[in-house]
């Protein structure tokens, strides 16, 4: 009995079609990039901040009643030079110490963000806790 190759040759119909993106092209890209190419995603930055020992830095994003719009959170990036922890929380209020402007990535693009936003340090109670992470001192940490 002849053994057989397992492995379809590049010169074998299965083969072919399966690589032949003329006829079935794979093209896939991230949500993200559709939202940026439409002009509706955006990035907001808590910049270099000084947090004092026992503090949190609290950043709040709110939705603006009846925008129509949903947000939502693509990425988070940072770095510490202490140990730190990163906790995600739905609900709560934080009381404006500054107001970040959310920067649209489609550079010169008008659309403007819905959502209102807070910036402050302080503690906060317990709302809703979606997810805490802790990181280590001198990390750098980027989370999809």
């Amino acid at each position: 009995m002849t053994n057989y190759n397992v492995f379809n040759q590049s010169n074998r119909p299965l083969f072919t079609q399966l690589t032949n993106t003329f006829s079935a092209p794979g093209i896939e890209a991230s949500p993200d990039s559709g939202a940026a190419a439409a002009g509706s995603f955006f990035a907001l930055t808590t910049n270099n901040t000084s947090i004092p020992s026992n503090q949190n830095l609290l950043l709040q994003i709110l939705n603006a009643a009846g925008s129509g719009r949903t947000i939502r959170i693509s990425s988070l990036t940072g770095g510490t030079t202490a140990a730190a922890t990163l906790v995600i929380y739905s609900g709560g209020t934080v009381t404006v110490g500054s107001t970040p402007v959310p920067v649209n990535t489609l550079l010169g693009n008008t659309n403007a963000s819905v959502v209102t936003t807070r910036q402050n340090t302080g503690t906060l109670g317990e709302p809703s806790r979606v997810l805490q992470v802790f990181r280590s001192p001198q990390e750098f940490f980027h989370w999809i």
